[in-house]
């Protein structure tokens, strides 16, 4: 559909998700001149209840941009995703990596793994040309968790970037990085493989990669 008609979809996105926000689920419709206004600028024959449930997707899982999209061609763009997982054994340590992250995934903790040193790898990430980190609006707090967007997206739909999700433990004194994990959206090979050069540098290679190419 006409690209033309990207930015006057997006804000109608934008005022829907912010007026439904606080609002029962079945009071959240568009208004039947902002029905009729997505239509015309999509070229598309959306119902009230339909428009909704794609925007309550947007704010349960899929980008603004992934939204405006579906809006507009009634499919959503294509995504690649990869999760590329970093740890250092310890010594004479023979480990399952799939299951290692899947320990700490879901809360576990490992007494074989090194600590790493996160804060120096975040800080490298953040002078990685060509992105800018990431804020939540409202101040939200993300934890040890950081996100790193591409300054130059490639297709405005395409909403590349990338997580750094921090997984460790308590010691007596101490919160100690075991495993990194780097959940990576749209990036292209080259831009990943600059991403593991930096963690390279830390003498960290990646331990398990698993790819998912959705929609």
């Amino acid at each position: 559909m006409r690209e033309e008609n990207y930015e006057p979809v997006k804000a109608l996105v934008e005022t829907w998700d912010e007026e439904w926000g606080c609002g029962p689920y079945e009071d959240c419709l568009p208004e039947a001149e902002e029905l009729r206004r997505l239509n015309e600028l999509t070229g598309r024959n959306w119902k009230a209840e339909d428009v909704r449930d794609v925007c309550f997707e947007f704010s349960a899982h899929n980008s603004l941009e992934e939204t405006v999209y579906f809006l507009l061609h009634g499919e959503y763009p294509p995504v690649y995703q990869v999760r590329l997982v970093f740890y250092r054994p310890k010594p004479g340590a023979a480990l399952d990596p799939k299951a290692v992250y899947e320990k700490y995934r879901f809360g576990g903790k490992m007494k074989a793994l090194e600590k790493l040193p996160y804060e120096q790898i975040v800080e490298k990430l953040r002078g990685f040309s060509g992105w800018a980190e990431w804020t939540p609006e409202g101040g939200g707090d993300m934890g040890r968790n950081r996100r790193f967007d591409c300054v130059e997206q490639r297709k405005y739909w395409s909403d590349t970037h990338f997580w750094i999700f921090e997984y460790g433990r308590e010691t007596e004194t101490e919160h100690e990085t075991q495993l990194i994990c780097l959940s990576c959206r749209n990036l292209s090979e080259e831009q990943i493989q600059a991403l593991t050069d930096i963690l390279a540098a830390f003498g960290l290679s990646v331990q398990d990669r698993e790819e998912d190419h959705a929609y």
